[in-house]
């Protein structure tokens, strides 16, 4: 399966926060995620057996959910959704990342997982990183699109350059055909008069 890297940024208490979600799915995780508070780091995994109860909580299918999940948290402008980070009581190295659907009496937690405060602080220069290297990335995919732009624009011009010497041929062909034909009709008309000025003499003579 494709691996995906999605760079976002949430409004969590009015303040800016960035995560970077690595979409890999193996046999026990959907996702790996890392989030930047502050001058904090989190790490954590949404589990498949997450995943399995908080899609029963929300009635989706696995398919539904798993789609629903990668597309929550990668449109981080979405209103009808909201993010939270909250802290653990017993555990200040550990927080739960959560996002809820919006609704009229209140929100749905649609998914939430726990995280981890890195010992080491991930910084967010790792970001920078990514988003250079998709950048790269994107300008080669940009510049091959040009190529092969450029490589059927020239393909095109060939056809159209063998299609106006087939039109040319074409007309040519029926230049003669008709040439032809006009010598051929004239031929006959030559022998029909040549016959009919026979068979004119041959009356008189009798």
């Amino acid at each position: 399966m494709e691996i995906t890297t999605l760079i976002t940024k949430y409004d969590i208490n009015n303040k800016p926060v960035y995560a970077k979600i690595l979409y890999k799915p193996n046999e026990k995780n959907l996702f790996a995620i890392t989030i930047y508070e502050d001058n904090n780091s989190w790490s954590g995994e949404f589990s498949h057996e997450l995943a399995k109860k908080n899609r029963e909580r929300v009635i989706e299918t696995e398919e539904v959910y798993n789609e629903n999940v990668m597309k929550v948290l990668s449109k981080h402008t979405d209103t009808d959704y909201s993010f939270d980070l909250t802290l653990h009581a017993d555990d200040n190295n550990a927080a739960t990342f959560s996002w809820k659907k919006k609704l009229r009496s209140g929100a749905l937690v649609h998914g939430s997982v726990v995280v981890h405060r890195d010992e080491v602080p991930v910084s967010k220069d790792s970001i920078l990183d990514i988003l250079i290297l998709e950048n790269l990335e994107l300008k080669s995919k940009l510049k091959s699109v040009n190529l092969k732009n450029e490589e059927l624009s020239q393909d095109l011009d060939k056809c159209v350059e063998s299609l106006e010497k087939a039109t040319e041929l074409k007309e040519a062909s029926e230049e003669i055909l008709y040439g032809k034909f006009v010598q051929l009709l004239n031929s006959k008309k030559r022998r029909i008069k040549l016959l009919e000025d026979n068979i004119s003499k041959y009356s008189k003579l009798n």
